[in-house]
């Protein structure tokens, strides 16, 4: 009779073991993972256009200063968000430049409200997103665009995903790059 009360004992605390955790999974699994950041990288590019100022977190980035290039096609690969560690937001991004007629522009971005909510912007499915204690901890960049007249904000970021992803060449890869236009305006 003690033996098997032991057995028992042990039977029904493996199953509330089980039973809890499973409670914990089902809990994980439909609850909505959060998709917010706090800090951010930040970075600036600049196409056909010239004098290019960007003030940002009492930082100026001028470095298009008296340049004209046009974009090639490697500036699509490129991740332009140098700056990194930035608090969330730091107020506002002032940005001046000159078209490639010479004419100046300038313009005020809210990013508050470019990004409502802090939400990171993805192109990936929520559930092949890799979710750590129900929060996704990567920090997105941030960076302003200006090509001639037009004035673009992007959030580059990579995604890191539950299962692999593999090239042409075989390889497996873990994350995937995500270039997402969140605010664009022609002047």
């Amino acid at each position: 009779m003690f033996l098997k009360n032991k057995l028992f004992t042990a039977l029904y605390t493996i199953f509330l073991i089980l039973n809890f955790n499973q409670s914990k999974a089902m809990t994980a699994m439909t609850k909505k993972p959060d998709l917010t950041f706090k800090r951010h990288n930040f970075g600036v590019a600049c196409y056909n256009a010239s004098d290019l100022e960007v003030i940002y977190a009492n930082m100026k980035d001028t470095s298009c200063k008296g340049k004209i290039r046009d974009r090639v096609p490697y500036d699509e690969k490129r991740i332009k968000a140098n700056t990194t560690g930035l608090i969330a937001f730091s107020g506002p991004d002032d940005v001046k430049w000159k078209s490639k007629d010479g004419e100046q522009h300038q313009y005020q971005l809210d990013l508050d409200e470019i990004f409502k909510g802090k939400q990171v912007l993805h192109h990936e499915k929520i559930e092949d997103i890799r979710i750590e204690e129900g929060r996704y901890i990567y920090i997105p960049g941030i960076y302003v665009e200006v090509d001639d007249r037009t004035l673009n904000v992007y959030m580059d970021v990579d995604m890191r995903l539950v299962s692999p992803i593999v090239d042409k060449h075989g390889n497996q890869h873990w994350g995937r790059r995500n270039v997402t236009l969140a605010f664009t305006k022609t002047f």
